[in-house]
């Protein structure tokens, strides 16, 4: 239970840590208004050593200030984690309140803050766990049912042997690494499925497509996006599973998906003040202490008469309070970016 973080300030070329138990999921919230709000709340929390590093496994949002460089590496929040066409708007505005900063999206998550302040990936990366991978149903079965799924977040484009664009849907929710690693025979399990000739996302929130492959059996290439940052590829291991294939790895681009298609797979655009008030609603709340519904649970059972342990961790954390109240927010955020 909880959204851990990582939290890191980098000043004279050192780093120092902290640990926040329930903040990953409203990271973009805490730091999107700027330099000083976000260095109070990371200095709120209690400094911790290397022990206290999340790996891959439990890192759900994570965050570099580097003073030195003036950069800004994060990842986090909930909506922006996966819709492309929000997280780009929210950056863009959030560049207002940063200025003087590069900010950055830490697309393979606590890896990638690892890496930069030179703690090393290596260090926080779960291996793969081979056993589950040919058990997994949603990959072996994701060809044959490709036109009945109620849900799908992933499009596959198959260039065929006679030239021809084949597309395929699914759901692929933090298992695309699992699909690709079935290698290049992959391609044999599409059997007798039907293809589309043709997708249009519309990115809608119940099937908006977050990830995409493009196979080109002509010219042996791999091509992949995708927008979890949970989807971490070991590269060699893929490169050994698609031996005669060129990889490449388009981080969130999904516009290339799209040309390398043949235009036969669109993405509808988004409007742009639509993803304006979106933003808004995300970074504009009321503080809420993250502790309040534990204590209210933990206070129900033990009036029940049972026995509750809370690991200590768990309040590893202090409310977020911003200064104003969410009419305050609204109205600062309607003064910065009206028009």
């Amino acid at each position: 239970m909880g959204q851990r973080a990582n939290l890191m300030i980098v000043d004279d070329g050192k780093y120092e840590l902290y640990y926040d138990h329930w903040c990953a999921n409203c990271l973009d919230e805490y730091l999107f208004w700027g330099i000083e709000r976000a260095l109070a709340f990371f200095r709120d929390r209690e400094k911790q050593g290397d022990d206290w590093w999340l790996d891959t496994t439990w890192c759900e949002g994570g965050a570099v200030i580097d003073l030195d460089r003036k950069v800004l590496l994060w990842f986090g929040g909930e909506d922006i984690c996966y819709d492309i066409p929000l997280r780009r708007q929210f950056i863009e505005l959030m560049q207002k309140n940063w200025a003087g900063y590069e900010i950055r999206w830490a697309y393979d998550g606590v890896a990638d803050l690892a890496d930069y302040v030179g703690h090393g990936r290596e260090k926080v990366i779960v291996p793969f766990d081979e056993k589950n991978l040919f058990s997994n149903d949603k990959s072996a079965q994701l060809f044959s049912d490709s036109l009945g799924l109620e849900y799908w977040n992933t499009i596959i484009s198959i260039r065929n042997n006679e030239n021809i664009i084949e597309l395929y849907k699914g759901y692929l929710t933090s298992s695309l690494r699992n699909f690709l690693y079935f290698g290049s025979d992959l391609v044999k399990m599409r059997g007798q499925a039907i293809f589309l000739t043709e997708y249009i996302d519309n990115g809608n929130e119940i099937n908006a497509i977050n990830s995409g492959i493009h196979i080109d059996l002509v010219s042996r290439e791999l091509h992949i996006w995708n927008s979890d940052y949970r989807e971490l590829f070991d590269r060699e291991r893929l490169q050994a599973v698609w031996k005669e294939y060129r990889i490449f790895f388009h981080g969130d681009e999904f516009e290339i998906h799209s040309k390398l298609a043949d235009g036969k797979l669109r993405f509808a655009e988004r409007n742009r003040s639509d993803l304006i008030a979106a933003v808004k609603t995300i970074v504009c709340r009321d503080a809420k202490n993250p502790l309040d519904s534990l204590n209210t649970a933990t206070h129900l059972l033990r009036e029940q008469g049972k026995n509750v342990e809370v690991n200590s961790a768990v309040f590893m954390a202090n409310q977020y309070v911003p200064g104003i109240d969410k009419e305050t927010q609204e109205k600062l955020f309607d003064e910065l970016f009206k028009g």
